[in-house]
């Protein structure tokens, strides 16, 4: 009986620690989505701001390696 005890409090435990693992989960995923678009708007801003005036556009400013 006592081993059907300690099965049972095994498997709870992998159950609440499954599931807190997946809230966590969640949670940096949220944080890291919201970071990324956050610099993609500091990016579009900074773009926006480098951008010549008079119609020209930027030639591609990353390297081609």
């Amino acid at each position: 009986m006592t081993v059907l005890y300690v099965i049972i409090a095994i498997v709870i435990g992998w159950f609440i620690g499954f599931l807190d693992s997946n809230l966590r989960t969640a949670q940096k995923i949220k944080a890291a989505e919201l970071k990324a678009e956050n610099i993609i708007k500091e990016a579009e801003i900074k773009l926006a701001q480098v951008q010549p005036k008079d119609g020209l556009r930027l030639r591609r400013m990353i390297p081609v390696y």
